[in-house]
């Protein structure tokens, strides 16, 4: 129950708004990334021009506006993947829930109330243990429904942020899924009701929350919804709801045996069912200016319909790539905003469903980065879904799409721009091959390939000459840019292979990286015989520096000034100075973390570096010019899960970061 004023005994009380964040030289230019996994995770702005769509990006909410890509608003404070979104119908507010919190014993899944005029977040409710599954305000923004995979349905008052009532009572596996709202009945009287209906996976619920002139308090009662016997359309069997919308008196139900159920939400009597796409119908949504109702399908059609109680007729279909898990209409209907699990967005007009491709992302793990040596306006990344795209930094366009054909098992793990010709990318694989591109092309096809390790290539980098690989089998070659030939193979370490690097200050220096605890430093113009090769002859090793106590190192980088000293990264999260004529470092640290570091980059001017956190997180150091001297300067966390790398541009103005749960972060940095 719940009165005017709302006081609920027993309600969690409201946590504190999430404040914004200190001022500090790194600043999140652009996030990339929204992967479609999650049902209802990109809507459109109900009242803004130009239109903006919020989209989930891993643990962000990033507002952007559709005619400027750089109109760009990221709101961070999930500590978690944002699992469903909702705007409230003025546009003022923006709910967002997660996946569960490893931040409570519990394991809550926090909502979070955003105020779009300031950005923050005003409310943070929590009362779902595991995973948000959707949000959905009240027509008049006073309330905010809840859904989890806990089997809860929940009714927060948007004010106070306090838990007005719900639907706590729940059968074993019981799930709760879509939200629909319908019209407030009696509005501005003291009789004032509210309807809403929530699916679930053993049926529809229809929810009244009503005041109560006896007892001064809102009251729900709740109702399930009545489907045929065994005799039935429906095969006398409990579906799974997925989606819910409501379309005049007509609740629409898409279920994951790809039919739509249809109730009268008067008599909550089932009226008809039919069948729309395969995969299940994943979303649902009413079109006000026509009457009409659009279905999107898990395998990939987005199907027009228009009709009312039983009888429902098919206006139009479209194909996608991916199947369709959000559907939002623009402000005045004329579009509708598709969402689609091959991290596609689409934007499709109502009148015909004429659709054109909005933006694109990766819908796995990103696994590389990489940069061109002489421009800052491109990047690239590979991901284990199988594809490696090439990035406008312009307008954060794909300019060139790589399929490798994950179905193949093959997958890119590495890649790195070629000193030549401009625009050659070349790609280290799970398979152990090496193969160039031209992304100066749409698509391009290998413009060549060989077999480099028997296992799959962990480390990549090049020279105006070399091809350098490194492998899982811990072993470490240099081929011939132009031909692709061996001329040597480093054989001398005992695990993987994972990080390369060329020295600044002699080309036929190179230093390997290990995960057995080595960095090591061979000179490409000595050879000395190798036991281990047979005898063979091999570059000569310089020097072996050791680290018995870490974890193994992750990465290297190497200034460009002063002694032009190494910058190692371990697993266990130290950062270690070593000058390349001694085994011993120079200097020794942790940052704040004191987590896994991934991947070490410093900038062109050799100014700073930047470290890339197991945890999601980015470190930023700023160098002293004439001594190994280093601190942190910058700190932030926008990865829901791994940071697995950082670059620098070629200006040193900009960063790329990317993350294993699929999203690119571009990162501004002011200092010189």
């Amino acid at each position: 129950m719940h009165s005017a004023p709302p006081s609920v005994a027993g309600s969690a009380a409201p946590t504190p708004p999430v404040a914004a964040e200190p001022a500090q030289p790194l600043e999140l230019e652009h996030a990339i990334g929204f992967n479609g996994k999650h049902l209802r995770t990109a809507l459109l702005h109900p009242t803004s021009r130009p239109a903006k769509a919020m989209v989930a990006v891993g643990k962000l909410v990033v507002v952007t506006n559709t005619e400027d890509p750089h109109d760009q608003i990221v709101l961070k404070g999930h500590d978690a993947r944002v699992t469903a979104l909702d705007v409230s119908p003025s546009g003022r507010y923006l709910a967002s829930g997660q996946h569960t919190s490893h931040k409570t014993k519990e394991g809550h899944g926090f909502v979070f109330i955003w105020d779009l005029e300031t950005n923050l977040v005003v409310q943070q409710l929590h009362g779902h243990l595991g995973g948000v599954n959707s949000v959905a305000f009240s027509p008049d923004d006073r309330w905010l429904a809840s859904t989890g995979g806990d089997g809860k349905t929940f009714l927060w008052d948007v004010g106070t942020g306090h838990l007005a009532s719900g639907i706590r009572e729940t059968l074993n596996n019981e799930s709760a899924f879509g939200i629909a709202w319908g019209d407030i009945r009696e509005a501005g009287t003291r009789r004032q009701a509210y309807d809403f209906y929530v699916g679930y996976n053993t049926g529809i619920r229809a929810c009244t929350w009503a005041f109560d002139i006896k007892t001064m308090q809102y009251r729900l009662t709740i109702e399930q919804f009545q489907v045929p016997g065994s005799g039935g359309r429906i095969g006398g069997f409990t579906r799974q709801f997925h989606a819910v919308a409501l379309s005049g008196r007509n609740l629409l139900c898409g279920t994951a045996s790809s039919d739509v159920v249809v109730f009268n939400v008067d008599t909550k009597l089932y009226k008809t069912s039919f069948v729309v796409g395969g995969g299940g119908v994943l979303s649902v949504v009413p079109i006000a200016r026509d009457g009409s109702v659009i279905v999107g399908t898990g395998d990939g059609k987005v199907t027009q319909l228009s009709g009312d109680d039983k009888r429902w007729d098919v206006v139009r279909e479209v194909q996608l790539q991916g199947g369709v898990t959000s559907l939002h209409p623009s402000a005045d209907g004329a579009e509708v905003l598709v969402a689609t699990t091959a991290g596609v967005l689409y934007r499709s007009l109502t009148q015909d469903l004429t659709t054109t491709l909005y933006v694109e992302a990766h819908t796995a793990a990103v696994t590389d980065v990489a940069v061109p040596s002489d421009r800052s306006d491109v990047f690239a990344t590979a991901s284990a879904d199988g594809s490696v795209r090439v990035w406008s930094l312009s307008d954060y366009t794909t300019l060139s799409h790589i399929a490798l054909g994950i179905a193949s098992g093959v997958a890119p793990t590495r890649i790195h721009y070629a000193a030549s010709p401009a625009g050659m990318l070349i790609v280290g694989c799970t398979d152990g091959t090496v193969k160039g591109f031209d992304t100066n092309q749409a698509k391009p096809a290998a413009a060549w390939s060989f077999q480099a390790h028997r296992g799959a290539v962990t480390a990549l980098c090049g020279t105006d000459k070399y091809i350098m690989t490194g492998g899982e089998d811990g072993v470490a070659k240099v081929w011939t840019l132009a031909w692709r030939e061996c001329v040597a193979v480093l054989s001398q370490h005992t695990k993987q292979i994972t990080s390369l690097l060329p020295d600044n200050t002699s080309p036929s220096i190179v230093h390997t990286a290990s995960m057995d605890k080595t960095v090591m430093t061979f000179d490409l113009a000595q050879t000395e015989r190798s036991r281990a090769a047979g005898g063979q002859k091999n570059p000569k090793r310089l020097l072996h520096k050791n680290c018995t106590e870490c974890m193994g190192f992750t990465s290297i980088a190497q200034r460009a000034t002063g002694e032009h000293e190494i910058v190692a990264v371990t697993a266990d999260g130290a950062i270690k100075f070593y000058d390349i004529d001694y085994a011993d470092p120079v200097l020794q640290m942790h940052d704040h973390s004191q987590v896994r570091a991934n991947h070490v980059s410093v900038n062109p001017p050799s100014t700073s570096f930047a470290v890339a956190h197991e945890d999601g997180g980015l470190s930023v150091f700023s160098m002293a010019a004439d001594a190994p001297k280093a601190s942190n300067v910058a700190y932030a966390c926008c990865h829901s899960s791994s940071c697995a790398k950082a670059v620098w541009c070629a200006d040193g103005k900009q960063l790329v970061s990317i993350g294993s749960d699929g999203d690119v972060c571009v990162w501004n940095y002011f200092l010189p």
